[in-house]
């Protein structure tokens, strides 16, 4: 909008509305309003920001909540998993023992003088290689057990 010409200016003086005083008049409304809805859209981000800090208080002290809950479930759950794989590892050594108890070690030398002799315990390069790896597995399916 540009200037009012002094007539106009005159004109409004004396109480008589213009086009350009009424165009004035407009323009200042719209000014006003414009700073009343930016002063309330600042009122309404703060109220949403304070309203967002204490939503961001009450998330962190529920997942800190559901972290030490967690942490007590899974605590109580490794215990039962620990007592579950130490009773079965005290069933596997009970187990083993009696399996092996008439049978000398591999390698060892009652191995190495029952093979000689031909008793018990005697048996083929590959038997012998056969009971190795089989005792080697059930030593690494008895540690994943512990894990």
């Amino acid at each position: 909008m540009g200037k009012v010409p002094l007539s106009a200016v005159a004109m409004e003086r004396k109480g008589m509305p213009t086009e350009r005083g009424d165009e004035q008049r407009g323009v200042q409304a719209r000014n006003r309003e414009r700073r009343e809805l930016t002063q309330q859209l600042r009122d309404l981000s703060a109220r949403i920001a304070e309203t967002m800090r204490g939503i961001g208080d009450k998330a962190k002290d529920m997942a800190q909540g559901l972290r030490d809950r967690l942490g007590a479930a899974w605590g109580r759950q490794e215990q039962d998993a620990d007592r579950g794989a130490a009773e079965r590892i005290a069933e596997a050594t009970a187990q083993r023992v009696d399996r092996d108890k008439d049978t000398p070690e591999p390698g060892s030398a009652a191995e190495r003088i029952a093979s000689r002799m031909g008793g018990k315990g005697a048996g083929s390069d590959h038997d012998q290689a056969e009971c190795d790896r089989e005792r080697t597995r059930d030593r690494d399916r008895d540690r994943g057990r512990e894990r």
